[in-house]
Parts: C-alpha cells; structure tokens; sequence
C-alpha cells in the first residue's frame, strides 16, 4: 500500500542531466521525486503542485550507482486512480 516507487541507475560520466517524469496521455498527475546516492538525498524531495511534468533541467550526477524516488504528489478529490509515470534522464 505504498505511492512511491524506486528506479535504479547508473551514471557512467559525470555530468549534467535532465530528468523529466511525466505522462503524455494523463495531464493529472503531479510527480514527486528525490534522488539517492549511497543512501543521501542529493536531489529532493521535490513535489509539483499544479498538474504536468516535474522537469529537472539541470542536474549535476556524479558517476555511480543512484536511486530514484518517484511519487503521485497530490489527487484532486475526484480522481483516485493509480497514476502511471514515464521517467527520463538525458545527458
């Protein structure tokens, strides 16, 4: 019974990327998310509090093994369906 959801990566380079998590076809859901290296937060926790993409344009990786915590924010009251997110991370 749990919102949250981990996916875990690793950064080849050192760098900086973008991640975005979003849904093209839901423009309900309002992401949260934190990242973790060595078990710290080096991003987050940040949560969007309007509806649409929660973009991170300009994070600074270092290379190694991360996680990343990614969250439905907030429902509006009238929808309390499961949300689903697609997560993005470029260099």
């Amino acid at each position: 019974m749990s919102n949250r959801r981990y996916l875990r990566f690793n950064i080849q380079t050192q760098g900086r990327y973008r991640l975005t998590v979003g849904n093209s076809t839901d423009r309900t859901i309002q992401p949260g998310v934190a990242i973790y290296k060595e078990g710290k937060a080096i991003v987050g926790p940040l949560e969007r509090n309007v509806p649409g993409e929660l973009v991170l344009p300009d994070l600074q990786l270092d290379a190694g093994e991360h996680v990343a915590e990614v969250w439905q924010a907030r429902w509006p009251e009238v929808d309390k369906d499961d949300k689903c997110f697609n997560i993005t991370l470029t260099q």
